[in-house]
């Protein structure tokens, strides 16, 4: 004769020859079958109490990945809103992240470098920077940037990624190493008359809106000042790096659980 009990998600036999912890028909200490099915009843009952234990432990550990998850997005959206405000960042020595749109103007500290002056749109009051000698600067994808010259001599001239052959240094000391005007022309965006800032005293400015990430280029067209050059790197919105980094968050959680469970099954 064989008696049946049930935990999820298997049925398990007892005969009357097993588990003699809880007492069989056969046993002197259960001679009735009122008693031995009390024994079943209460193998049943610390049963079900060890899978509600195992039921609220795997909540407990959901509930933290869920707190982790919703931890990264909250921190993602934070991220995401200093970025909208945040206009100008010094990244690092010479090198600045300008996130929206800006008015440049051009003064120059001789043949040497450039010298780079803008207002932030907002701020109380805004933040401005004046004199930056030819900085290296982040700019972002679908946003409108100007820049005009102010001081005389030295027409100013954006160049697409091929100049890079012809430059050399570091963020605020790049030189260009060409003295060909050929070289210098071919770069230039087209129609370079769009991408060539004029000297003042002509109103004369360049009106850029990249459609294109990456890195550009700017110099003097005069050829023998090679050292009157710079740098632009043009990246995506910065809230999509945050959506990004939130993203990449979640994805590493749901694969550490996966492990977990692999492991334990």
């Amino acid at each position: 004769m064989q008696f049946y009990w049930k935990i999820r998600p298997r049925i398990f036999p007892i005969s009357t020859a097993e588990s003699p912890n809880y007492g069989s028909l056969n046993s002197p200490q259960k001679k009735s079958c009122g008693s031995t099915m009390m024994s079943y009843l209460w193998m049943i009952f610390r049963q079900s109490t060890l899978q509600a234990s195992i039921t609220k432990h795997n909540t407990m550990k959901n509930n933290t990945r869920n707190r982790l998850i919703q931890y990264g997005m909250t921190s993602g959206f934070l991220l995401m809103a200093n970025m909208s405000h945040a206009i100008t960042t010094l990244v690092s020595t010479s090198r600045y992240s300008v996130s929206e749109g800006v008015a440049f103007t051009l003064g120059n500290s001789g043949s040497a470098s450039f010298l780079f002056n803008w207002t932030d749109p907002s701020g109380t009051p805004p933040p401005s920077f004046s004199g930056i000698a030819d900085p290296t600067l982040v700019l972002t994808l679908g946003q409108t940037y100007t820049f005009q010259r102010t001081t005389t001599s030295h027409p100013f001239v954006i160049m697409d990624n091929t100049a890079a052959t012809f430059m050399s240094g570091a963020d605020g000391t790049y030189n260009r190493t060409t003295s060909s005007s050929t070289d210098i022309n071919n770069a230039t965006l087209t129609p370079i008359a769009d991408f060539t800032a004029s000297p003042a005293p002509t109103t004369d400015l360049i009106s850029w809106t990249p459609n294109a990430v990456g890195d550009f280029w700017y110099t003097c067209s005069v050829t023998g000042h090679p050292g009157m050059a710079g740098k632009f790197t043009v990246i995506p919105e910065p809230s999509a790096f945050a959506l990004v980094a939130v993203g990449i968050t979640c994805a590493s959680l749901r694969r550490r659980r996966g492990s977990r469970l692999a492991g334990e099954r």
